[in-house]
């Protein structure tokens, strides 16, 4: 994914993350305890490389229910994913916060 990301880099102005529950993991403390719904840990890191690459204006991260944030990661907008589709609009907007020319009439 990386690769494809450098060699396509110049036409980026926008990045959306997905974060769904592909793993499962907990702290070192915890490790005996209820495992958590993570995403995969290259998700992440693509997500810290899109925020450098881009700026942190211009990515969304769009998190699935249940899963876990990454605690290091403070100051970075996230989307909470819903099935009524309110999701939708919260991206939209932060798009539109971006610069990007988003009509927010067009959603479905």
């Amino acid at each position: 994914m990386i690769e494809k990301i450098e060699r396509e880099a110049n036409d980026l102005a926008f990045a959306i993350i997905l974060y769904t529950a592909c793993d499962l993991g907990n702290d070192k403390l915890h490790a005996n305890e209820h495992l958590n719904p993570r995403a995969r840990q290259n998700v992440v890191f693509e997500h810290g490389y899109m925020c450098a690459l881009l700026g942190r204006q211009n990515v969304c991260a769009l998190v699935d229910s249940d899963v876990e944030f990454p605690g290091d990661m403070s100051g970075i907008v996230y989307v909470s994913f819903d099935d009524k589709g309110a999701w939708q609009i919260a991206v939209a907007k932060e798009m539109k916060a971006a610069g990007l020319d988003v009509d927010l009439n067009k959603l479905a």
